[in-house]
């Protein structure tokens, strides 16, 4: 199963093209990198900056809550959330 981690501006930019990515099962937002790309030093948590949340905000709805698999495109991937 292939899943990827949006962690900067240019990936939120481009989630959606990145999302159509055939075999693609899953996203998740990377609150880590995303936060060391807008330029904090140390890993910001909720609240999140008003920018990390834009960011999330603009996501899918699964890709924003992180390890929840979106449409299943292969045929063993489930709809599940750890």
């Amino acid at each position: 199963m292939l899943g990827v981690k949006l962690e900067s501006p240019e990936g939120i930019a481009n989630c959606e093209a990145i999302l159509a990515v055939p075999g693609l099962a899953f996203a998740e937002l990377g609150p880590g990198d995303l936060g060391l790309a807008l330029g904090y030093p140390a890993v910001p948590r909720d609240p999140y900056p008003p920018e990390m949340r834009e960011a999330r905000a603009s996501l899918p709805p699964a890709a924003r809550t992180g390890w929840r698999f979106s449409k299943p495109r292969h045929p063993r991937a489930s709809s599940l959330s750890v």
